[in-house]
């Protein structure tokens, strides 16, 4: 994702809108599309017996506002509710639509927001997200990595795309437990 400058949305011009929302938004939706020969065919002619998988990556983001985060916000809301969408319009055809929120995972979008240097009032919560960092309370790429390969390929097709999945609600499930050690 796209977090964008961190300002007030009253400052954003609509030149970062529209990129953030092209990322965070508009790429998931056309990359979707654009698979969708491919996961029908896999549904229906390849295995009947399996379902095709999409898993878009959402944020806590997408349920709490964030001061200065108002453009990444709105597109990750966006994208929850598009991931329901797909998930009713596509699950007729054998092709699950999930979503996953991976939780504060340690990207160079970890380093923008702990660079941040601008104004308290356009991003009070630095504070808690430096403190993220310094007490190892990130998570790894590649421990989210495994975690998507196993949403994408173990869990039952009701709980894939039943609700938002969220690696934090996870840590206790003892097939995620095994998986990790496999």
């Amino acid at each position: 994702g796209m977090l964008g400058p961190i300002a007030p949305l009253s400052e954003i011009d609509r030149s970062t809108w529209r990129q953030v929302v092209a990322t965070n938004l508009d790429a998931p939706l056309f990359l979707t599309q654009a698979l969708l020969p491919h996961l029908k065919r896999f549904s229906g002619e390849v295995n009947s017996e399996s379902k095709a998988r999409v898993l878009h990556v959402s944020s806590g983001a997408a349920h709490s506002s964030y001061v200065g985060w108002g453009p990444y916000c709105v597109s990750k809301a966006g994208l929850h509710m598009m991931y329901r969408c797909l998930s009713a319009e596509l699950s007729p055809h054998d092709i699950l639509v999930g979503s996953v929120r991976p939780g504060v995972v340690d990207t160079p979008m970890q380093d923008e927001i702990r660079e941040f240097n601008g104004p308290s009032d356009h991003f009070p919560m630095a504070a808690k997200f430096h403190s993220l960092r310094e007490t190892g309370k990130l998570e790894q790429p590649d421990n989210v990595a495994a975690y998507c390969h196993w949403l994408l390929s173990e869990i039952r097709d009701e709980e894939f795309c039943a609700e938002e999945l969220d690696i934090r609600n996870s840590m206790d499930d003892e097939r995620w437990k095994k998986f990790k050690t496999s």
